[in-house]
C-alpha cells in the first residue's frame, strides 16, 4: 500500500504556535536512539544547533537575533540501521510503539521545514556503515545507499532546512528560551534520570540543558499519585527558578513527553506571578501529569488528547473528562502552594470585606451567603475592577435565586418539614439580597437629591444653573422612556406615581412624539402619557412638566410657564384626534392633564400665578389651580419644596442607612 506523502503532510495538524514541536520530536528520537545502544543513556550526548541567516556585514548590535533558518540535531545513538531506516520509510510504522512512537514525527518535520538532510553512521553485521539521504515532498526519500564508514563510531545528524515563515515567525527567537522549551518538553527524561547530555548551540552561545535543569529545579520534586474513575495518574510538582519569562504552568504528558501546557494562574486567581521560597528565592510552579490513560488518548501527532472537555459529557460512558483532570491537578497544586498563597488570600479577603463594609454595603449579603466568590477575584485589582467583579457575582447569585425559587414553588410537597426548611433558607437569602439592592437604590436617591441641591446654588461666577442641568437630573433631555432604564430616571423627585407610565418624551418636539400625530415644534420639557385602560387606546391621562431657570424673575403676561402649559394642552388635544397610524382618538375625551411647573417663586412668578387665579399653598411654597375647560390640574412647585418634600418622603429610608 502506497502513501501519498503530500496528502499526509497536508492532513497533519500543527498550529503555528507549536512550530518547535518538530525539533522536540527530533530530540526525543535522539534520546531513544541512545537508549537503544544499551550501554547507559548517561554516556550519550545530543547537540541541537540553531541555524540562522547570516547577519548583515554592517550590523553593530545583536540586540535582535537573526531569523532562524533551520536546526541541526546530532546524537551518538544507534542511528539509521536497517530496522530503523525501514521504519522511517514506512507510514504509520509500529516499530517504536513500545516507546510511545506514533511514526508521525518525520511528517511534522516536513510540515514546518522544506526538507530534511540526514547522515547516519551505524553498526550493522559487525561493521560501521554510513547512510546519507534527503527527505522532502518532491522526491520523498533519496540517495540512501549505505557505504563503508570513515570512522567506527555511531553518529547521526538530522538537519531541518528551510524553516517555513508561517512557523518561523511565531516561535521563540532567543537561545535561552528555545533551550528552556526543549527542557520542558523533555523534562520527564530529566526527572527520571534518563536524559543524556543535551546541549543547545547558537553561534557562540552554548546552553547545557543538564546544567540548566540542575540550576532551575529548586528543592525536591514532589510526586502525587491519584485515581480518577479507576484510572491512575501521577502528578510531579516542581518549583522552578524564575527567570522573568516563565510562569506557573501545568503540563500534560504522554509517552514521556509534553503534549499540552497551560497557565495555572487563570485557574488560581490568588496565585501571584512570582512566589518566594523560605530561602528568599523567586520561583514558579510547574506540574507534570503522566498516565497510561493519557498515553492511550493522545492523537497520532502528539499535539492534543482525544478527551471530552466537560464532565457532563462523560456521565454515560464513565470516562474521565478534561475538566476533571484539570480540576484534580489544580487542587493538588493549591495544596502544594498553600504555604506561599495563604497570606495573599488572607490579605485579599480582608481587603474585600473592608471595601464591602465601608464603600459598597449592598454586597454584604453576597459575602455572607457566598464567601466563595472571593476566591475567584484576583488579589491585585483596583476598587473599580473589584466593584465590577462583585457586581457580576451578584448577578449570578440573583439568577440562581430566581431559578431556585421557581423550582421550589413548582415542587409537589411530600415532606413539609423539609419544604419549610428549604423555604426558610431561600427566603433568608432573598431577603438579604433584596435588602442590599434596596440599600443601593436608597444611596442612589440620596446622591441625586444632594446633587440637585448643589445645582440650585449660585455658582462661583455668581450665576445660577440653567434649567437644562436640572432637567437632566430628573430625566435626560432628548430621550424617551424607551431610552432610559426605569431605575435611572428621577421622576420620583416630583411624584412617585410618574414612574408608571406608557410613554414619556423628554425635550422632544410634538412632531417627533410617537403617540400623537403632529407637525408642531412645541417642546414640553417632559410629556408623559399614563397607562391606557386595558393597555389599549385611548390614554387615560397626560402629564406635563416644565422646568425654569432658578431665580428667574422676568416673566410677562404673554411669556410665562402657565401660558406655555396651556398652549401644550390645546395642541396635544387637537393633534390627538389621530395617532401616527392615522387611527382615531388616542386620547380619551375626558382624559385629565396633570401639569407641574418647577421654578423659584420670584416676585414676577407669584404675580403671574395670582393673575391667573391660582391658589397659594398654605406653606407659601407653591400654587395650584384646576382649569375646568382644559380638565387640567396645574401645580407650581418651588425648587426648595420639590427637594424638601422628596427628602421628607425618603427620610425614614435615609435614616435606616445612617445617611
Amino acid at each position: 500500500m502506497q502513501t501519498d506523502l503530500r496528502g499526509r503532510i497536508g492532513h497533519t495538524p500543527l498550529s503555528a504556535q507549536k512550530g518547535l514541536l518538530p525539533i522536540f520530536e527530533a530530540v526525543v528520537n535522539s534520546i531513544q536512539a541512545i537508549e537503544d545502544r544499551g550501554d547507559g543513556v548517561k554516556a550519550g550526548k545530543v547537540i541541537v544547533r540553531i541555524l540562522r541567516n547570516e547577519p548583515p556585514a554592517d550590523m553593530f548590535s545583536k540586540a535582535r537575533p537573526e531569523p532562524i533558518n533551520g536546526f541541526e540535531i546530532e546524537d551518538d545513538g544507534v542511528g539509521f540501521n536497517e530496522d530503523n531506516y525501514k521504519s522511517f520509510c514506512t507510514a504509520d510504522s509500529t516499530f517504536k510503539e513500545t516507546k510511545g512512537g506514533k511514526g508521525v514525527g518525520r511528517f511534522l518535520w516536513l510540515k514546518a521545514f522544506e526538507k530534511v538532510e540526514i547522515s547516519s553512521t551505524y553498526q550493522q553485521g559487525g561493521q560501521y556503515l554510513t547512510r546519507a539521504f534527503t527527505f522532502d515532498l518532491r522526491n520523498e526519500v533519496s540517495n540512501n545507499e549505505p557505504h563503508q564508514a570513515a570512522k567506527a563510531e555511531p553518529h547521526t545528524v538530522v538537519k531541518l532546512v528551510g524553516f517555513k515563515p508561517y512557523y518561523r515567525d511565531e516561535v521563540l527567537k532567543r537561545t535561552g528560551k528555545i533551550a528552556q522549551r526543549i527542557l520542558e518538553h523533555c523534562l520527564p527524561y530529566f526527572l527520571t534520570d534518563a536524559a543524556p547530555n543535551i546541549t543547545v548551540i547558537d553561534g557562540e552561545e552554548t546552553v547545557s540543558l543538564n546544567e540548566h535543569f540542575s540550576e532551575t529545579i529548586l528543592g525536591t520534586a514532589d510526586t502525587v499519585e491519584f485515581m480518577l474513575k479507576n484510572k491512575a495518574f501521577k502528578f510531579i510538582q516542581l518549583t522552578l527558578q524564575s527567570h522573568g519569562g516563565n510562569e506557573h504552568s501545568l503540563h500534560y504528558c504522554a509517552n514521556n513527553r509534553e503534549v499540552e501546557d497551560e497557565s495555572l494562574g487563570k485557574h488560581m486567581p490568588d496565585l501571584e506571578h512570582i512566589l518566594t521560597d523560605t530561602e528568599g528565592r523567586n520561583f514558579v510552579f510547574a506540574g507534570y501529569l503522566f498516565s497510561d490513560y493519557l498515553d492511550r488518548t493522545v492523537n497520532a501527532e502528539r499535539t492534543e488528547f482525544r478527551i471530552v472537555k466537560e464532565k457532563s459529557s462523560t456521565e454515560i460512558t464513565n470516562d474521565v473528562s478534561w475538566e476533571e483532570i484539570r480540576n484534580a491537578c489544580v487542587g493538588k497544586a493549591e495544596k502544594f502552594l498553600h504555604p506561599h498563597m495563604g497570606p495573599v488570600a488572607e490579605q485579599k479577603r480582608e481587603r474585600i470585606e473592608k471595601y464591602v463594609k465601608e464603600v459598597n454595603p449592598r454586597y454584604r449579603p453576597l459575602i455572607k451567603h457566598h464567601p466563595e466568590v472571593m476566591e475567584s477575584i484576583p488579589p491585585r485589582i483596583s476598587d473599580a475592577e473589584l466593584d465590577v467583579a462583585l457586581y457580576r457575582a451578584d448577578r449570578r447569585v440573583e439568577e440562581d435565586l430566581k431559578v431556585q425559587s421557581a423550582e421550589l414553588m413548582k415542587k409537589n410537597v411530600t415532606n413539609w418539614d423539609e419544604y419549610r426548611e428549604k423555604f426558610k433558607t431561600l427566603v433568608d437569602r432573598i431577603t438579604d439580597h433584596e435588602r442590599a439592592i434596596l440599600a443601593d437604590y436608597i444611596i442612589h436617591r440620596k446622591s441625586i437629591l444632594d446633587l440637585l441641591r448643589e445645582t440650585l446654588k449660585k455658582g462661583q461666577d455668581g450665576k445660577y444653573s440653567k434649567e437644562d442641568e436640572i432637567h437632566d437630573i430628573i430625566f435626560p433631555r432628548h430621550s424617551t422612556s424607551d431610552d432610559i432604564d426605569v431605575d435611572k430616571n428621577s421622576l420620583w423627585i416630583i411624584d412617585e406615581k410618574l414612574t408608571f407610565h406608557k410613554f414619556l418624551a423628554s425635550d422632544q418636539s410634538l412632531a417627533k412624539n410617537e403617540v400623537v400625530s403632529s407637525d408642531s415644534t412645541l417642546r414640553p420639557d417632559i410629556l408623559l402619557f399614563n397607562l391606557p385602560h386595558e393597555n389599549t387606546a385611548p390614554y387615560s391621562s397626560v402629564v406635563i412638566v416644565e422646568f425654569k431657570r432658578p431665580m428667574r424673575d422676568d416673566y410677562r403676561k404673554d411669556d410665562n410657564p402657565i401660558k406655555q402649559v396651556y398652549d401644550y394642552i390645546k395642541r396635544i388635544k387637537k393633534d390627538a384626534e389621530l395617532d401616527k397610524e392615522g387611527r382615531p382618538i388616542t386620547l380619551h375625551h375626558n382624559a385629565p392633564f396633570y401639569c407641574y411647573i418647577i421654578c423659584d417663586l420670584t416676585q414676577t412668578m407669584r404675580t403671574i400665578a395670582i393673575d391667573e387665579s391660582f391658589v397659594e399653598a398654605p406653606d407659601r411654597s407653591g400654587y395650584f389651580y384646576y382649569h375646568p375647560n382644559h380638565k387640567a390640574y396645574i401645580e407650581i412647585i418651588s425648587f426648595d419644596k420639590l427637594v424638601g418634600d422628596s427628602e421628607k418622603r425618603n427620610k425614614a429610608l435615609f435614616e435606616k442607612l445612617h445617611l
